[in-house]
């Protein structure tokens, strides 16, 4: 079980591996971090990103590392701030490096050709720019759950967890379409120790179509059957982008329509 004891994370008593860095603030504006950011690294490698933030001319760093396989790598103590958000604004918020904790997960983004097992989307702050999206495996998710817990846990200030590209969304991508940011919400704020699944079912006897963007507007990528189970990714009120598991197919849906 992680637990963040003098600003370092434990799991059973025992830090996990350090890779410190030294870039970034001693401390927080307003006394300490009221939010969670998400990142993906661009990278292959969890351990090379925590190697990069331990030494770069942009003095880049961010506050943990999550491997693929769930292994996590602190780079900064939880009580000392991190340049992990850059340019940003966020919940009337600006420069939220001194205002948030920031997680990296490995991850190599988006590919403009297609890959195997990657997810086709558009962004949610691009709905027509479809290109292929890395997926996050399930113990990595897990480990980031986790891991936040811990953090919100040690320091109760926090309040909400955001991705990159909500805080910068004129530059940033990060953690993007394929990572199921209200599951990981959630799993953080509510109930505690809520996890698992996080599906919706298409319940119109008609069917229900599957839109490139969040509107109507937007062309039909196809017709959803009803009874089709689909892995919920998140959405803007009342337009939900969900992935359809089988096919890997990724598109919005109206709210309205599924259960």
């Amino acid at each position: 079980m992680y637990k963040v004891k003098t600003g370092i994370l434990q799991i059973d008593g025992k830090a996990v591996t350090q890779i410190a860095s030294p870039y970034g603030p001693d401390g927080y504006r307003g006394g300490g971090p009221v939010g969670l950011i998400m990142h993906y690294t661009a990278g292959r490698s969890g351990r090379s990103s925590a190697r990069y933030f331990a030494s770069n001319a942009d003095q880049v760093s961010a506050h943990f590392v999550v491997e693929r396989d769930g292994t996590i790598i602190q780079c900064r103590r939880t009580m000392a701030a991190a340049h992990h958000a850059g340019r940003s604004v966020y919940n009337g918020l600006s420069g939220l490096n001194h205002h948030t904790i920031g997680i990296e997960i490995a991850n190599l983004g988006f590919s403009p050709s297609e890959v195997p097992g990657w997810i086709k989307s558009g962004h949610k702050n691009a709905p027509t720019w479809a290109v292929w999206w890395e997926p996050y495996p399930d113990e990595q998710l897990r480990a980031v759950i986790d891991l936040s817990r811990a953090v919100r846990a040690a320091h109760p200030t926090i309040k909400w967890v955001a991705g990159h590209d909500d805080v910068a969304p004129g530059r940033k991508t990060d953690p993007g379409p394929a990572f199921p940011f209200q599951r990981i919400k959630d799993a953080i704020f509510a109930d505690g120790a809520v996890d698992g699944d996080n599906t919706v079912t298409v319940t119109s006897d008609s069917g229900l179509n599957l839109r490139k963007g969040p509107g109507v507007e937007h062309d039909v990528i196809k017709l959803l059957p009803k009874g089709t189970v689909l892995s919920l990714l998140g959405g803007t009120s009342p337009w939900l982008q969900v992935s359809e598991p089988v096919s890997a197919l990724s598109g919005w849906l109206n709210a309205r329509f599924v259960d």
